[in-house]
């Protein structure tokens, strides 16, 4: 550590990060961690590697495609059109009412989402068969989600290393007043844009553990870093620190 500045430096290029991925952007955010992990070990990469890697509503890289599919009526969207396509989709994500209102949004998603789901029915992760990721990686599923039967999200083992896996709670899928309601049109899989209550407050527990490393002035022996600009510089990357209240480790969370 050489001065404050450098240490402020090293905040702003190159701090400490995770990544999440929900449903098909679980496969993104995978993929992203093998490949920074893979280019990490390359003299000229200055990156650091995620401290953690969260998976939300999907199943194992190995088990995607049509024939693991938990729709077995539907297993494949992107070859059906019109009534046939709409009527699958609703059927594992529920009506949404606007898009039902307007049938030329309809008609001008439906070619985009045919794209999306021909990725995920043709997606193959065989060419990362042999490597086991070395990222803490958390598995997240919500109740009665039937996009992720916990039998799909176990075989996260199989791509991560082992001891990284951690499986999370299964948190609850559908808010407390929509499932009061009657009227809520949606599934639990769609519980980071309906409820992610439970989801957020499991990651303000488990993210400021994994982002102690060097960076709160507490754990500097170098008298030349100051608490409050330190602070002022991460609430600028991060947002109001003190939200988080932090508190190293929390009671109900251990450090990996």
């Amino acid at each position: 550590m050489g001065n404050q500045n450098d240490v402020v430096f090293c905040l702003q290029t190159n701090p400490p990060y995770a990544i999440f991925g929900h449903s098909m952007g679980a496969l993104v955010a995978y993929e992203m961690c093998v490949q920074i992990e893979a280019r990490s070990k390359s003299d000229d990469w200055a990156w650091a590697k995620p401290q953690a890697l969260y998976v939300s509503g999907m199943r194992a890289p190995s088990l995607c495609g049509p024939v693991h599919d938990p729709d077995v009526e539907n297993p494949t969207l992107s070859d059906l059109d019109g009534s046939d396509f709409w009527a699958a989709f609703e059927r594992r994500y529920g009506a949404n009412p606007d898009i039902n209102k307007s049938p030329e949004i309809k008609a001008a998603i439906l070619p985009k989402l045919r794209r999306d789901f021909a990725m995920m029915e043709t997606y193959d992760a065989s060419g990362f068969a042999e490597y086991k990721l070395n990222t803490r990686t958390c598995v997240i599923r919500a109740a009665g989600d039937d996009r992720t039967p916990q039998a799909l999200t176990d075989a996260w083992h199989e791509h991560v290393a082992p001891g990284h896996v951690v499986q999370t709670p299964v948190f609850k899928g559908v808010s407390p007043t929509n499932e009061a309601s009657g009227t809520y049109w949606g599934t639990p899989h769609r519980i980071v844009l309906d409820y992610p209550d439970e989801i957020l407050a499991f990651l303000k527990r488990d993210l400021p553990p994994l982002f102690k490393i060097a960076l709160l002035p507490s754990e500097s022996d170098d008298p030349r870093v100051n608490d409050k600009e330190m602070l002022k510089e991460l609430e600028m990357m991060y947002g109001d620190f003190t939200a988080w209240d932090l508190d190293y480790p929390p009671p109900d969370v251990g450090v990996p």
